[in-house]
């Protein structure tokens, strides 16, 4: 089974460097991107996103930040954690590459 995906959107909010307990850093960011709903209708989606080792230093370092339009490749986690009424689920992509767009190239 291919764990796989490649996501087009934005970074819906900032980017947050995190020191694992293990001393590993990550990146830690949301995304936004719109899907078809069919009949003429879109949606939009939020994603929770982390990178990691080389991923992750190039996009601390570059000068992307809320707004920038990217397509993310990686795989899919699903994480569990308890809420307040139960435990619940949430998906986490992990980003492994990514590259800027222009603004005009999302569909927005």
């Amino acid at each position: 089974m291919i764990n796989s995906f490649v996501l087009a959107g934005k970074i819906s909010g900032d980017i947050k460097r995190i020191e694992t307990k293990s001393g590993r850093v990550m990146c830690a960011f949301e995304f936004a991107a719109d899907y078809d709903k069919g009949n003429g209708y879109t949606g939009k989606s939020e994603h929770r996103c982390k990178a990691f080792g080389n991923c992750c230093q190039q996009i601390l370092e570059s000068a992307i930040g809320q707004g920038t339009a990217l397509v993310l490749q990686g795989s899919i986690e699903t994480e569990s954690y308890e809420g307040k009424n139960g435990p619940a689920k949430s998906n986490s992509f992990i980003v492994q590459g990514f590259d800027i767009m222009a603004d005009d190239d999302v569909p927005m």
